[in-house]
Protein backbone atom coordinates (compact mmCIF):
# COMPACT_ATOMS: atom_id res chain seq x y z
CA UNK A 1 0.00 0.00 0.00
CA UNK A 2 0.91 3.39 -0.18
CA UNK A 3 1.37 5.40 2.41
CA UNK A 4 0.32 9.10 2.01
CA UNK A 5 2.07 12.05 3.31
CA UNK A 6 -1.18 14.20 4.14
CA UNK A 7 -3.10 12.84 7.72
CA UNK A 8 -5.48 15.24 6.69
CA UNK A 9 -6.22 12.99 3.19
CA UNK A 10 -7.19 10.16 5.40
CA UNK A 11 -9.33 11.95 8.20
CA UNK A 12 -11.27 13.10 5.47
CA UNK A 13 -11.80 9.34 3.81
CA UNK A 14 -12.80 7.90 7.42
CA UNK A 15 -15.19 10.76 7.98
CA UNK A 16 -16.73 10.05 4.42
CA UNK A 17 -17.13 6.03 5.40
CA UNK A 18 -18.07 7.00 8.48
CA UNK A 19 -20.77 9.23 6.85
CA UNK A 20 -22.15 7.26 4.57
CA UNK A 21 -19.91 8.90 1.61
CA UNK A 22 -21.11 12.14 1.96
CA UNK A 23 -24.42 13.69 0.16
CA UNK A 24 -22.90 14.78 -2.80
CA UNK A 25 -22.62 11.36 -5.08
CA UNK A 26 -20.80 11.46 -8.81
CA UNK A 27 -22.48 10.42 -11.89
CA UNK A 28 -21.23 6.02 -11.50
CA UNK A 29 -21.34 4.21 -14.32
CA UNK A 30 -24.36 1.23 -14.08
CA UNK A 31 -22.80 -1.15 -11.73
CA UNK A 32 -23.26 -4.91 -11.12
CA UNK A 33 -23.61 -6.85 -8.52
CA UNK A 34 -21.08 -8.60 -7.18
CA UNK A 35 -20.85 -10.81 -4.03
CA UNK A 36 -18.92 -10.06 -1.05
CA UNK A 37 -16.07 -12.30 -1.95
CA UNK A 38 -15.22 -10.29 -5.23
CA UNK A 39 -15.33 -7.59 -3.04
CA UNK A 40 -12.96 -8.51 -0.28
CA UNK A 41 -10.69 -9.41 -3.62
CA UNK A 42 -10.95 -5.49 -4.44
CA UNK A 43 -10.76 -3.96 -1.18
CA UNK A 44 -7.34 -3.57 -1.16
CA UNK A 45 -7.52 -1.72 -4.89
CA UNK A 46 -10.35 0.34 -3.59
CA UNK A 47 -8.17 1.17 -0.89
CA UNK A 48 -5.00 2.36 -2.64
CA UNK A 49 -7.22 4.27 -5.28
CA UNK A 50 -8.26 6.19 -1.94
CA UNK A 51 -5.12 6.95 -1.34
CA UNK A 52 -3.78 8.25 -4.59
CA UNK A 53 -6.65 10.65 -4.86
CA UNK A 54 -8.88 8.78 -7.15
CA UNK A 55 -12.88 8.50 -7.09
CA UNK A 56 -13.26 4.53 -6.34
CA UNK A 57 -16.97 5.18 -6.39
CA UNK A 58 -16.25 6.07 -10.46
CA UNK A 59 -13.62 3.59 -10.64
CA UNK A 60 -14.91 0.23 -9.19
CA UNK A 61 -18.32 0.94 -8.94
CA UNK A 62 -19.60 -2.50 -8.89
CA UNK A 63 -17.79 -2.54 -5.47
CA UNK A 64 -19.22 1.26 -4.11
CA UNK A 65 -22.73 0.06 -4.63
CA UNK A 66 -21.93 -3.29 -2.84
CA UNK A 67 -20.61 -1.29 0.11
CA UNK A 68 -23.54 0.88 0.04
CA UNK A 69 -25.76 -2.07 0.70
CA UNK A 70 -23.20 -4.23 2.69
CA UNK A 71 -22.60 -3.53 6.55
CA UNK A 72 -19.76 -6.03 6.76
CA UNK A 73 -18.30 -5.29 3.99
CA UNK A 74 -17.96 -1.82 4.55
CA UNK A 75 -16.58 -2.44 8.14
CA UNK A 76 -14.38 -4.10 6.40
CA UNK A 77 -12.96 -0.69 4.56
CA UNK A 78 -13.55 1.03 7.47
CA UNK A 79 -10.80 -1.61 9.42
CA UNK A 80 -8.70 -1.49 6.79
CA UNK A 81 -8.60 2.69 6.32
CA UNK A 82 -7.98 2.31 10.11
CA UNK A 83 -5.42 -0.33 9.83
CA UNK A 84 -3.67 1.87 7.19
CA UNK A 85 -3.88 5.11 8.77
CA UNK A 86 -2.47 2.97 12.30
CA UNK A 87 0.69 2.17 10.01
CA UNK A 88 1.19 5.37 8.86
Amino acid sequence: MIKPSNSNFWQSIINSVKSGWGKKKPALPKAKKINCRKVWELMDQYADLMVLGQDPRVLLPDVYQHLLACPKCKEELQALIRAIEADK
